[in-house]
């Protein structure tokens, strides 16, 4: 290692013969005054503040103008189930599983008097103003009429008998809001 020299290293043996290193640098006075000789050159000081200003105008202006996260949208159609018959009776179901904003989903399917449920069909939709675009499963895409005004609310499929077992008539393709797949009234 070199000898002494500011600013270097220089080798150093202890009083053991152990081999270290110690830094040999300028005192405090010779470093505040390199500092100093710095801070008072015209064009150091405005590079340093045109970097800060921009900097700092680059973060307000994002802060200021990011987007903030959007609220989830309410739900037209509120979630849960939909019957075509009463308790206790052989019906049809919709279970609206996910409804925001304009977009729902869930299951349509058949509950037997005995309770056991069977020929379900899953759906996806896009939902406006009372009318739903709804994609079946396994009956492709049907339109419904939603209506939210009465109570509890329907959803309509209009002539369901054509891809739905054992509906005989039109109305039995109204669907009214209720508790549970058993068609207990809200409440």
């Amino acid at each position: 290692m070199p000898a002494d020299e500011r600013g270097e290293l220089a080798g150093n043996q202890d009083e053991g013969g152990q081999q270290g290193v110690r830094v040999v640098g300028k005192t405090a006075e010779e470093t505040w005054s390199g500092w100093r000789r710095l801070l008072s050159n015209t064009w150091f000081v405005t590079i340093i503040g045109g970097l800060l200003v921009t900097v700092g105008g680059g973060l307000l202006l994002y802060y200021l103008t990011k987007p903030s996260t959007p609220a989830p949208a309410k739900a037209i159609l509120p979630a849960g189930y939909y019957v075509n018959g009463s308790p206790g009776t052989p019906h049809w179901f919709v279970l609206v599983s996910s409804s925001h904003g304009a977009r729902v989903a869930g299951t349509l399917a058949f509950e037997g008097q005995d309770g056991q449920t069977g020929l379900a069909q899953t759906f996806s939709g896009q939902l406006q103003s009372d009318l739903a675009s709804l994609d079946l499963s396994r009956s492709g895409v049907r339109t419904a009429t939603i209506n939210l005004q009465t109570s509890p609310a329907t959803i309509s499929l209009g002539a369901c008998m054509a891809y739905l077992q054992f509906v005989t008539s039109v109305p039995e393709c109204t669907f009214h809001r209720a508790r549970d797949l058993a068609g207990d009234p809200l409440g």
